[in-house]
C-alpha cells in the first residue's frame, strides 16, 4: 500500500500546469499518482465550486473539508482508493466539535452538513465522553476551538487498523497568525495523546509549515539571524513541534527514519526567486508515525521530479505482510472492515451530488421523470418527425385531389333526390379550402425562410461595406486623386465668425430685387450696401493664410528612428561573477523606492558559487517617489526648528 501526501496550491489549478495538463480527467492524474491514500493540502476549494469532475471519481472515495466563508484558501481533501481500504469513519476537524454541529450551530437537517459524527469508534469515545476534560485541560472556549476549524485544515479518518490525520497547519505571516498556529498546535498535541492513551495507532500527513532540524533548512544560519534567535531551536514553533515528534514527542517521522543525515531532501520552495532549480528550499512536509506501525513501513521518500506546485509530494510505502515471532500478519486483514457502510463525511452523499439539493434549473424543468423522458425522446426524433409531417403534407394533397375528382365524378352521375347534390356541393367546397389553406401555409412558411435569408444577407453586406476591417488601421492613407496636378493644395483657414459674416452677406446678395415697388432711395442705399458687402469680402480673403502643402513621403528616415528609439529593448546588463545577462526585478515593499525596476543576477539563489552572485543595479529612468522625499525632508526640518525653539 502506498500513502501520498501533497500540499498542490489549489486543486483546480493542477490540471493547467505540466504534465497535469495533458489529462483527460482528474481519475487519470490520481492514477498517475499511484497512491491508495491521496491527502491534498491547500485545495483553495469550496463546496460551491466542487464539481463531479473532483468530487464523485470512479473507484475512489474522496472526503474534503473547506474553509469558512473564505473563498480559494486553504482545505484538505482526502482521496481513498476503494478496492484497497475502507475507513470505518470520517470527522473534520481538529477539535471534534463540528461533529456537533447540529447543536452547536442550531440546525435542524443534519444532511445539509458536511460533517458526520463518529459512530462506533474510540474517536468518539475520547470527544464526546470526556468533552468537558478535554476543553478544561485546554483553557478554550468552543469559539475558540470551532475557530481553529473554521479554515478547514483537518480530516480525519479511521481505519481500523490506525487513524489517518490530514493536516494543513497555519502559516505564520504576522503575529496574529502566530497565536493562532500554537493554538492549533496546542490542540493537535492533545488530540494525539488522547488517542495513544486510547491505544490508537496515529499516522499524520500533511504541510505542518515547520522545519524541524537545521539539516531541513536550506540556510539556517539567516533564519537565526532574522528572527534574532539565539540558536535554530529557539523558535515557539519548533518547540512545540519538538513535543509532537521523536526524541521527545510521541510520532516518528518517516522519512528521517528512512534518510537520517541525507541533505537536501526539501519539500517547498519560494516561487517568487526562482529557489527549485538550485534546491533552495526547505522540508516543511511530513509523514509522522506512531512507533506501532514502523514494522509495516518499507520505505519513505521525496519526488522532487513531480511539478505542478511549490511543494512535491512525499510517498511512503507499507508492506503487505509481515512476520512478527513466528505469525504472518497481512495488511488487507488488518484493515478489513466489511460490511460497514461509507461514513457520511464523504463527498458522494452530499446533497449537490445526491439530487436533494434544488437548483434554479429545476424551477424550470419538469418534476416528473416520465415527462423528463418524453421529452429527450421527441427531441432525439425532431428530425425524422420533420421530415414524416412533409411526406403526410404531400400525401393529404394528392388524396384531396383524388377525392375531388371522386366527387366530381359523383356529381356527375344521376341522382334522386336534390339533397345529394347539395351534400356534394359542400363536400367539394371544403375539400378545395383545406387543400388551400395546406398550400398557403407552405407558403408563408417558405416566403418568410427566404425573406429571413435575404434580411440577413442584406445586414452583412451592409456591415461589409460600412465596417472597417482592422487591415485598414495599418495601411498607408492614400489622398484622393488631384485633377489639376500643376497647382498645389492650398486651403484656407477661416475663423467661424468670418463665416458666418460671409454668410449672411451672401444670403443679402442673393435677394430679389423689385424695381418697381421700391423707390429710388431704396434703391441707392441697395447698392451702397452691396459696395460695402464687396469691400468686406476683399480685407476677408485678404487676411486668410494659406496652409502650406503636406508632402506624402513614405520614407521619412527622422520619424522612423525616434518611433525605433521608443520601442527599442532596454540594453540588460551582465552580471560580473558570471557575465550572463541579468534578471529584472520591482520593489513592492512600500518606501521610497516603491515601484522601482533593479537588475539581479538571473541564476537562481543557493549557497555555492555557481548560484546566484551579489550583482545589483538599477534599471535607469525609474528614480525615485520624490514626493514621499519631499515629505520626509520637511518633516525633518519641522523637527529641526521645534528642537531649536525648544532650546531658545
Amino acid at each position: 500500500m502506498r500513502l501520498l501526501t501533497w500540499n498542490v496550491n489549489g486543486l483546480r489549478s493542477l490540471t493547467q500546469y505540466y504534465p497535469w495538463c495533458e489529462h483527460k480527467n482528474f481519475k487519470t492524474i490520481l492514477d498517475t499518482l499511484n497512491a491508495d491514500i491521496i491527502c491534498f493540502q491547500e485545495t483553495k476549494i469550496t463546496l460551491e465550486r466542487l464539481d463531479t469532475s473532483m468530487a464523485i471519481i470512479p473507484g475512489y472515495d474522496t472526503y474534503f473539508s473547506f474553509a469558512k466563508g473564505k473563498a480559494s484558501y486553504s482545505g484538505v481533501a482526502i482521496y481513498v482508493k476503494i478496492n484497497s481500504i475502507k475507513p470505518i469513519s470520517a470527522e473534520e476537524g481538529i477539535s471534534g466539535l463540528l461533529n456537533q454541529s447540529s447543536t452547536i450551530f442550531n440546525q435542524s437537517d443534519q444532511s445539509t452538513t458536511s460533517n458526520q459524527s463518529i459512530n462506533n469508534s474510540n474517536i468518539t469515545n475520547i470527544t464526546s465522553n470526556t468533552s468537558n476534560e478535554y476543553h478544561n485541560n485546554l483553557n478554550f472556549s468552543t469559539e475558540e476551538l470551532l475557530n481553529l476549524d473554521s479554515e478547514g485544515r483537518c480530516i480525519i479518518l479511521d481505519f481500523k487498523m490506525f487513524v489517518l490525520f490530514n493536516l494543513y497547519c497555519p502559516h505564520t505571516a504576522s503575529q496574529e497568525r502566530l497565536f493562532f498556529k500554537i493554538q492549533f498546535y496546542k490542540v493537535l498535541l492533545n488530540r494525539v495523546n488522547d488517542l495513544i492513551q486510547a491505544g490508537r495507532e496515529i499516522i499524520i500527513m500533511g504541510d505542518m509549515n515547520v522545519t524541524h532540524k537545521e539539516i531541513d533548512h536550506c540556510d539556517p544560519e539567516k533564519f537565526v539571524k532574522e528572527f534574532g534567535l539565539k540558536s535554530f531551536g529557539e523558535h515557539p514553533l519548533r518547540k512545540m513541534f519538538d513535543k509532537l515528534v521523536s526524541p521527545n514527542g510521541p510520532l516518528i517521522d518517516v522519512c528521517r527514519y528512512f534518510h537520517p543525515d541525507e541533505k537536501g531532501i526539501f519539500t517547498c520552495w519560494s516561487t517568487l526567486i526562482n529557489a527549485r532549480p538550485a534546491n533552495y528550499g526547505t522540508r516543511i512536509d511530513y509523514i509522522l508515525v506512531s512507533p506501532g506501525l514502523m514494522k509495516w513501513f518499507k520505505s519513505c521518500n521525496i519526488e522532487q521530479s513531480i511539478m505542478g506546485s511549490d511543494h512535491c509530494p512525499v510517498v511512503a510505502e507499507l508492506y503487505d505482510t509481515i512476520n512478527e515471532n513466528g505469525h504472518i500478519y497481512t495488511l488487507k486483514e488488518e484493515t478489513n472492515v466489511d460490511g460497514s457502510s461509507t461514513p457520511r463525511l464523504c463527498a458522494k452523499y452530499l446533497p449537490k451530488f445526491m439530487g436533494s439539493q434544488k437548483t434554479l434549473k429545476t424551477f424550470f424543468t419538469r418534476s416528473d421523470e416520465k415527462n423528463d423522458a418524453k421529452l429527450k425522446l421527441i427531441l432525439s426524433e425532431q428530425p425524422e418527425n420533420n421530415q414524416m409531417e412533409n411526406n403526410n403534407i404531400e400525401n393529404i394533397e394528392l388524396s384531396n385531389q383524388m377525392e375531388n375528382e371522386d366527387l366530381v365524378n359523383e356529381s356527375l352521375t344521376p341522382s334522386n333526390n336534390d339533397n345529394n347534390d347539395l351534400s356534394v356541393s359542400k363536400e367539394l367546397s371544403n375539400t378545395k379550402n383545406i387543400s388551400k389553406q395546406t398550400t398557403t401555409s407552405q407558403k408563408s412558411i417558405a416566403s418568410n425562410s427566404t425573406k429571413s435569408n435575404v434580411r440577413k444577407t442584406k445586414k452583412k453586406t451592409e456591415l461589409e461595406k460600412n465596417q472597417r476591417s482592422l487591415v485598414s488601421f495599418f495601411k498607408q492613407q492614400i489622398p484622393d486623386k488631384i485633377s489639376n496636378n500643376d497647382y498645389s493644395i492650398k486651403e484656407k483657414s477661416v475663423s467661424i465668425e468670418e463665416h458666418n459674416q460671409l454668410y449672411q452677406l451672401n444670403q443679402l446678395e442673393e435677394l430679389p430685387s423689385d424695381s418697381s415697388d421700391k423707390s429710388q432711395n431704396e434703391e441707392s442705399t441697395q447698392q451702397k450696401n452691396i459696395e460695402e458687402i464687396k469691400e468686406i469680402k476683399d480685407n476677408l480673403v485678404e487676411n486668410c493664410k494659406e496652409i502650406p502643402t503636406t508632402s506624402f513621403n513614405n520614407n521619412n528616415s527622422e520619424t522612423i528612428s525616434q518611433w525605433n528609439a521608443l520601442f527599442a529593448p532596454r540594453l540588460i546588463p551582465k552580471c560580473k561573477v558570471h557575465n550572463e545577462p541579468c534578471k529584472e526585478y520591482k520593489v513592492n515593499k512600500p518606501g521610497p523606492n516603491q515601484g522601482r525596476r533593479f537588475y539581479l543576477c538571473s541564476r537562481p539563489i543557493g549557497n555555492t558559487k555557481e548560484d546566484q552572485c551579489d550583482f545589483f543595479e538599477w534599471v535607469k529612468g525609474t528614480n525615485k517617489n520624490t514626493s514621499t522625499l519631499k515629505r520626509k525632508n520637511v518633516d525633518k526640518d519641522k523637527e529641526i526648528n521645534s528642537r531649536q525653539n525648544k532650546k531658545q
